[in-house]
């Protein structure tokens, strides 16, 4: 049985990046949250296993200093061969938590 912890955190780059890799797992994302530790607002996208428009989850702009909680009403599978995709503005100004589970 799987339970709800902290599955990954880091700082988004300024280039599209994985934020969360399950590796030989199944992933269950229920919340990121993100922190902008800029002193501007900073423009956050998050994508689904490709940089795509079409793969583009969020783009939300959060201010300074600011926290955005995004909590999903479902969860987000991420199967072993998939990635989130994460990128900000500016390099290493805004934080991210991923919580959820993994089996």
């Amino acid at each position: 049985m799987a339970s709800h912890k902290l599955m990954n955190t880091g700082r988004l780059s300024d280039s599209t990046a994985d934020i969360y890799d399950p590796s030989s797992v199944t992933g269950m994302v229920k919340t990121i949250l993100f922190h902008n530790t800029n002193s501007s607002t900073e423009t956050v996208e998050v994508y689904f296993n490709n940089t795509t428009e079409a793969t583009r989850m969020l783009k939300v702009e959060i201010e300074a200093n600011d926290t955005l909680e995004w909590s999903l009403g479902h969860m987000i599978v991420v199967l072993d061969a998939e990635v989130l995709k994460g990128k900000s503005e500016t390099n290493n100004k805004v934080n991210y938590f991923i919580f959820g589970a993994e089996e």
